[in-house]
């Protein structure tokens, strides 16, 4: 499940014209929402 949202994230990312910063806000979305998303699937 992690490597799939991984891969779809990335290639979403791939879409759109992002700068560093933003990319890394979006890291840093992703790695604190994916262990509430994780918490609540499981």
């Amino acid at each position: 499940l992690v490597c799939v949202l991984h891969n779809f994230f990335y290639l979403f990312v791939s879409f759109l014209p992002l700068s560093v910063v933003e990319l890394f806000n979006l890291k840093v979305l992703l790695c604190h929402f994916l262990p509430v998303f994780l918490y609540i699937t499981h």
